[in-house]
């Protein structure tokens, strides 16, 4: 339970940095990259039926 939640921490830290760090270019790429992983996600509970 706390491993879960202690890594989700790190995570969070290691976005942060790399969104302080970017230039505008990274920027924009970070942002695709994260519509595309939605849109994976999105897909995987659309299969299924787990609308949320």
């Amino acid at each position: 339970m706390y491993t879960a939640s202690g890594s989700k921490a790190y995570a969070q830290i290691g976005v942060e940095s790399a969104v302080m760090s970017a230039s505008q270019q990274q920027l924009v790429t970070m942002l695709f990259d994260g519509v595309l992983s939605a849109r994976v996600k999105a897909r995987l509970f659309m299969q299924d039926n787990n609308q949320q």
